[in-house]
């Protein structure tokens, strides 16, 4: 790793330390209790608080993603190394919560939209349960419910020309819809992060890492991380990361300038 690289290296190391101290500090304070009259406070009082519920349990999981980052990159100096690839499946992790999270906390949405994006979250979550845990009975039972819970919340229910539910209020989003709305060249970050976390060759053993090797027809490929393209996730993921925070300290009745000062204070 090149001095400019460190640099920039360190900066990002930093900045992901401090936003992890602010969310820490702030996160769970905000909503015990949020304030009276906020969204949060009304879905709490309605009894509809599960997209509170999901959004606080990903950026939680955004947070213990990102210490762990932390924890492995700190310190780095001009002579110590960083993981090859680890970092790289650390951070998918941290996106694929913070896209979630940020979809599920979008402030300019009302109530029911919401509502419908947590049972889409939900909905998703039984499906993946189902792939590991076999149990047909147990499945139609929770969708049976979630479709009641729609009903009841009078949130469209969408069905494909079989009858068979696809999500409810609006179509579901994947995590390539996700990368694609909420990071910079999304759907190529998450396959790169993919790439890196299943150890596919085609990443790992680039041929632009190859030089010339003393056999003939044979090359050596560095296992040295790609900071730069590292860097260049990691700063959309922080972003995001960063908003959603934001988000849930406003959903929560507080100004917007109390997340702010909080990040900003964890550098002093």
């Amino acid at each position: 790793m090149g001095r400019e690289e460190q640099a920039a290296f360190l900066a990002t190391v930093d900045r992901t330390d401090r936003l992890v101290k602010a969310a820490d500090r702030w996160l769970s304070d905000v909503m015990e209790p949020p304030m009276k009259g906020s969204p949060m406070a009304h879905a709490y009082a309605q009894r509809q608080r599960e997209a509170f519920d999901f959004g606080y349990s990903l950026l939680y999981s955004v947070q213990d993603h990102l210490r762990a980052f932390v924890a492995v990159t700190k310190p780095v100096d001009t002579t110590s190394s960083v993981p090859s690839y680890a970092l790289f499946t650390l951070l998918r992790s941290a996106a694929e919560a913070a896209v979630r999270a940020r979809h599920l906390l979008e402030p300019g949405i009302t109530h029911e939209e919401r509502l419908a994006r947590a049972l889409n979250e939900r909905l998703t979550n039984l499906i993946e349960h189902g792939k590991v845990v076999l149990n047909e009975r147990h499945r139609a039972a929770r969708v049976a419910h979630l479709e009641k819970r729609a009903t009841s919340l009078k949130i469209p229910i969408c069905l494909d020309k079989n009858g068979k539910l696809l999500s409810f209020g609006q179509p579901r989003q994947g995590m390539l819809e996700l990368f694609d709305q909420y990071i910079p060249d999304g759907a190529k970050s998450w396959r790169e992060l993919s790439a890196y976390a299943h150890s596919m060759q085609w990443m790992i053993t680039s041929a632009s890492r190859a030089t010339p090797s003393s056999e003939p027809g044979v090359v050596l490929i560095s296992t040295e991380a790609g900071t730069a393209q590292l860097l260049k996730i990691m700063t959309g993921v922080l972003d995001v990361f960063d908003d959603a925070s934001m988000y849930w300290v406003i959903l929560a009745g507080m100004p917007a300038d109390v997340w702010k000062h909080a990040r900003q204070a964890q550098g002093n």
